[in-house]
């Protein structure tokens, strides 16, 4: 069952995160004493632990999760595609929480990452580019 991976000093003492000027989030950054990563894994039957997905990085469709990641890995596949990156925008449907996933032109930063923000503004939820499940 995937859960957030969480830690804090060997030593057993709290964890220690401070947000410029944002105690709120450094408190909830350390809820209870742990250090909350925001990585959601899984462990398997051997005891293997797993990455899943970033928390607020999946994408809700239809109730399940999807990992933008292994949406794109497959698209990156295809030898017309120079380029990939998958986000949801707010569904169609209105559900409260689900997305739809779009496709299209990548908006980033210096560091060639993908700026999501950007990429949610551009489109409403019936624009051209923003594909929906049938």
């Amino acid at each position: 069952m995937p859960g957030e991976l969480c830690s804090r000093p060997a030593s057993g003492e709290s964890a220690q995160v401070e947000y410029h000027g944002n105690p709120e989030a450094s408190r909830n950054k350390t809820r209870g004493g742990w250090l909350r990563s925001g990585d959601i894994g899984h462990r398997d039957e051997e005891g293997w632990l797993f990455f899943d997905y970033r928390k607020g990085g999946g994408i809700r469709r239809s109730g399940d999760f999807v990992n933008p990641g292994f949406v794109e890995n497959v698209i990156a596949e295809h030898p017309d595609v120079s380029d990939v990156c998958v986000y949801g925008v707010p569904a169609k449907s209105g559900a409260p929480g689900e997305k739809d996933v779009v496709l299209d032109e990548i908006p980033k930063t210096a560091s060639e990452k993908p700026i999501e923000r950007f990429l949610i503004e551009r489109f409403a939820p019936d624009a051209e580019g923003v594909y929906t499940a049938s």
